[in-house]
């Protein structure tokens, strides 16, 4: 599942390969069949009970240049999960304050989705205006403005907070939600994260992994095909608009992704599908006119059953080579040497695996069979 960002639609779904060096973060429930791109992934409403009854009533503390979350938590001995952070954004140039843990990050598309629109934050000069303080001040507890306010579903964890008190240098401790907010409206607001529920299997935890994506599709209904008047004529002789859809490949993204989960410590180790080369020979001897024969033998052969192959026939170190070709990692390497001529024997090293045959020069047919 994924976010179907500015394009828009109906649906979104990713294709991505598990990598550690992906650059999305992916949750998955492989109990539950589930898996989400992290700011698609959905929170779910938990309810906690809490005994209330001993909270004291919520208190203004002085915290001078107190101002982050890891500030908060170090001042009142507290982990960050404990402080609530308040986020005031505009839309349309209307003020709407977001709150939420301090452990968890605000997802962008969540609260876009929300708020029917696109937002930002608050400038400094606006945070004066509608809160009457600095950024790090900012709480949902006697504002100066009345303004619509929204409550992430992961607050209802705990019975109290800290946040802020709309005062420069200030906080409120014991601060109670449901007690001492007027009115909370609850709503899914922060990233997921691992450790979390499954949307679709609360009984199981999300987990996190890395992934390449390598294709992307979108299922854009009408979404387009309305605005711009692209309609057919149905059977009963009324216009309807194209149900519409699009995908992308990343076909550069699909190399790296298959690098990054078929390789060794001595370099790449291509899937046959997509190697450059199905086969490489080694001329480990270029010098050497009857080896020149033989391998030019080997290369005609190869091409005639329709291989694609590459010769390596610079004037190297049998070493050089034999590194090189495994870095680049074409599936099957052909060596020959003088040790050919001597023995009248191939050498045959398959990538894939580090195993070796030797074959008769005039086993050629069997060395191509070797390859597909």
């Amino acid at each position: 599942a994924a976010d179907s960002g500015a394009i828009g639609g109906d649906e979104s779904a990713e294709f991505l390969v598990v990598a550690d060096s992906g650059e999305d973060e992916v949750l998955v429930c492989e109990p539950a069949g589930f898996a989400a791109n992290v700011e698609a992934a959905r929170c779910l409403d938990l309810d906690v009970a809490h005994d209330i009854s001993q909270i004291s009533s919520y208190s203004m503390v002085e915290t001078p240049n107190v101002r982050t979350i890891e500030d908060v938590a170090s001042f009142f001995s507290m982990d960050v999960s404990h402080a609530l952070k308040s986020i005031l954004v505009m839309v349309n140039d209307q003020p709407v304050l977001l709150c939420l843990r301090g452990d968890h990050a605000l997802n962008e598309t969540k609260v876009s989705t929300l708020l029917q629109g696109e937002f930002r934050l608050a400038t400094q000069d606006e945070l004066k205006e509608i809160c009457g303080c600095l950024p790090g001040f900012v709480g949902p507890i006697e504002l100066k403005t009345t303004l619509p306010m929204y409550f992430d579903y992961s607050l209802k964890q705990y019975p109290e907070y800290v946040c802020g008190a709309n005062q420069n240098d200030a906080h409120f401790s014991s601060v109670v939600l449901d007690r001492d907010v007027p009115m909370v409206s609850w709503a899914d607001l922060r990233n997921a994260q691992a450790g979390d529920p499954c949307p679709t299997d609360p009984a199981h935890a999300l987990k996190s992994q890395r992934g390449i994506e390598v294709g992307h599709v979108f299922k854009l209904g009408t979404k387009y095909s309305a605005q711009m008047g692209a309609k057919f004529t149905g059977k009963d002789g009324q216009l309807i608009p194209f149900e519409m859809g699009c995908y992308g490949i990343g076909v550069g993204r699909t190399i790296a992704a298959a690098i990054e989960q078929s390789h060794d410590e001595n370099g790449i180790v291509w899937p046959a599908a997509l190697a450059p080369y199905d086969v490489v020979i080694l001329n480990l001897a270029p010098k050497e006119d009857a080896l020149t024969e033989i391998v030019t033998q080997l290369h005609q052969q190869f091409e005639s059953k329709g291989l694609d192959v590459i010769l390596d026939d610079r004037v190297e170190s049998p070493g050089v080579k034999f590194k090189d070709a495994d870095l680049i990692g074409i599936p099957l390497q052909v060596i020959v040497g003088k040790k050919t001529l001597e023995s009248g024997v191939i050498e045959i090293k398959h990538r894939c695996t580090g195993e070796k045959e030797h074959v008769a020069i005039e086993s050629l047919e069997s060395i191509t069979m070797m390859v597909k």
